[in-house]
């Protein structure tokens, strides 16, 4: 049975890295070499792959990656996964069917030698070029870390250099703008949960559906405004009214207007938000949000994990769909 995914693309920021980085080339070639106590190719031994990034008994491995004898040709692929130490676990033991006042929670052994997966990330690199499928723990920025550490210590980064995966933005409507004057935030999650309904309610009955509306209230909650705090200042607009604010980004000038702001900035900045709640203003407007390259797709499974074989193959469809596209800037040759 297959699961669906979504399939998003990455780029190398290479600006801040030495001319002609390769960054597929340089992941094999590391894992090619031997360890300096004469141990067989890092490639081989995943135990020589594990980083504990945040040294909390939590480690990231590359795992599963394409066969060896593949790895002259352009694509090289990974599975990356982050397991968790611990030797026990909380649960309910007792079945959800049964009539009882609260569920008790268990501490259950489960030995101090236990791994625990915390999720799993599946990309592939062609040149400096990903395609990656983010896990719901394990995202971009844990692959940009793991690259980091493991081509530091393979001294082919010097420290404060870092692997950045920039994401390419592109406006949800038709105006692109080349010069950013101002990035406005416009945050619209939750609008709908259960916490809101009273909220949305009091919208509804004024007539008063717009974004404005919606921005305060996450803005508000954003600055732990209680509901209560909430409802209480929606009950002083009046019939018809609405609550408006607006978060903006500008670099101004000494004395009036303000300087451009460069998309790759952008792009490098916002690469681990959603996107949807930002706008772009300049010569017009990118008011709807932008996106990035990124498509769904549907991915066999085995057991609960994707299999890596399947996603590899998808993940190189979309690259070539979106290079044919124009889309991104990948010579394709594979």
């Amino acid at each position: 049975m297959g699961k669906s995914v979504t399939v998003q693309y990455r780029h190398v920021k290479v600006e801040d890295l030495y001319d002609g980085f390769h960054l597929k080339d340089m992941l094999v070639d590391v894992l090619k070499r031997s360890g300096v106590d004469g141990d067989g190719p890092i490639g081989r031994s995943a135990k020589r792959r594990i980083i504990d990034l945040d040294q909390d008994r939590t480690y990231v491995i590359l795992n599963k990656m394409s066969e060896p004898a593949s790895w002259s040709k352009p694509a090289f692929f990974g599975q990356l996964i982050h397991l968790e130490r611990k030797a026990s676990i909380t649960a309910v033991t007792q079945s959800l069917d049964e009539d009882t006042n609260e569920f008790m929670l268990e501490n259950l052994d489960i030995g101090a030698d236990k791994n625990l997966l915390k999720g799993a990330l599946y990309f592939v690199v062609i040149g400096n070029h990903l395609g990656i499928i983010e896990g719901q723990k394990v995202r971009g920025l844990t692959l940009e870390r793991y690259l980091t550490s493991m081509l530091q210590s393979a001294e082919e980064l010097e420290a404060g250099q870092n692997v950045v995966l920039v994401r390419k933005l592109s406006a949800t409507s038709k105006t692109r703008m080349r010069e950013v004057q101002e990035l406005v935030m416009m945050p619209h999650r939750n609008v709908r949960s259960s916490d809101t309904a009273k909220q949305m309610q009091t919208i509804k009955r004024d007539g008063d559906k717009s974004d404005d509306t919606k921005t305060v209230i996450d803005i508000l909650r954003y600055m732990h405004w209680p509901e209560e705090a909430i409802e209480a200042l929606f009950g002083n607009v009046p019939d018809g009214g609405s609550l408006q604010s607006r978060i903006s980004i500008m670099i101004k000038k000494p004395k009036r207007g303000s300087a451009p702001i460069a998309r790759s900035l952008i792009e490098e900045g916002l690469r681990n938000v959603d996107l949807e709640e930002f706008g772009l203003k300049g010569e017009g407007s990118e008011k709807n949000g932008s996106v990035v390259i990124a498509e769904k797709t549907t991915v066999e499974q085995i057991g609960d994990l994707l299999d890596p074989t399947d996603a590899m193959a998808k993940i190189i469809e979309l690259l070539h769909k979106w290079s044919k596209e124009g889309r991104i800037d990948l010579s394709w040759k594979a």
